[in-house]
């Protein structure tokens, strides 16, 4: 199977190139889920906002937006959280970010909010990365906590990462390689307006990002967590230390950088999947 580039959610599509539609599971593409709700049947989906938001749920889904959320998450996370998904404050936070995006700037873009579990399935899972919420400024939130697309500035929080592994002369801070080889990086929350951090405190993510942190701490494979600050030792309080590897520092933050340089985590986390016998990850960025 062949490894999905960040890449294929920017550039459109070519002959040598899959463009984000591509990616997307082909039963229950957006493309398709769009030609099917032009008309929106408001016996199934009720009234529509005044602003015309156009929603995307199908009246054959069990649940709203089913068939969209399984083809943003693929089908192994989708078959892990579907009962999450589910909920009504699910729903109601899901439609209020879209609902924002009508009104002011929402990074990332809907699709990419959960690109780390499109990229990193449940079964390919080794190493967890927590962070708080997307970035706040333009062209930088991606989908996976830390990481920003090639051609953007690389932030400072993230260069003293590259500094922990060794790796300073990499010129970008696309860690898609990372998610390739089975680091899940997971913010939050999912999604934050422009310019203001912390904007989409309460929306619901919270909550959400919680359940994907039991599920992953109930599965039966072993997995390194590896949290920075405050904020993510809290978020991941209840993993098992019994079961997984916990590895705890400060945040790589300029703030509290020097309690973070030297912690080791990346050597800590690779021995321990040695002993595992699993494949290491290798912390390089692809370049």
């Amino acid at each position: 199977m062949n490894k999905i580039t960040i890449t294929d959610y920017f550039i459109k599509k070519t002959d040598d190139k899959r463009s984000v539609k591509d990616v997307l599971d082909t039963e229950d593409s957006v493309e398709s889920l769009e030609k099917k709700t032009r008309k929106i049947d408001e016996n199934c989906n009720g009234s529509n906002s005044a602003i015309g938001l156009i929603t995307f749920s199908d009246c054959s889904d069990n649940f709203p937006y089913e068939s969209l959320l399984r083809s943003y998450i693929g089908d192994e996370w989708f078959e892990y959280l579907k009962n999450e998904l589910a909920q009504p404050y699910f729903t109601k936070c899901f439609e209020t970010v879209r609902r924002k995006r009508q009104i002011s700037k929402v990074y990332p873009s809907e699709q990419m909010m959960f690109l780390a579990f499109k990229l990193t399935p449940i079964s390919k899972v080794s190493a967890v990365i927590i962070g708080q919420d997307p970035y706040h400024q333009p062209g930088q939130a991606m989908g996976l906590c830390f990481s920003v697309p090639k051609g953007v500035t690389v932030p400072p929080s993230l260069r003293n990462i590259y500094k922990e592994i060794g790796c300073t002369d990499v010129p970008h801070g696309d860690l898609t390689s990372w998610a390739n080889q089975g680091v899940f990086m997971l913010n939050s929350l999912l999604s934050v307006e422009e310019g203001k951090p912390m904007s989409h405190k309460g929306l619901g993510w919270e909550r959400f990002t919680s359940a994907v942190i039991s599920t992953l701490n109930s599965i039966d494979r072993k997995i390194v967590f590896l949290l920075w600050g405050k904020s993510a030792q809290t978020k991941a309080e209840n993993v098992c230390k019994n079961k997984h590897k916990v590895l705890k520092s400060a945040h790589p933050s300029p703030l509290s950088q020097k309690n973070f340089i030297g912690c080791g985590h990346f050597i800590k986390c690779n021995d321990f999947l040695r002993e595992l016998n699993r494949p290491e990850i290798d912390w390089v960025p692809t370049k």
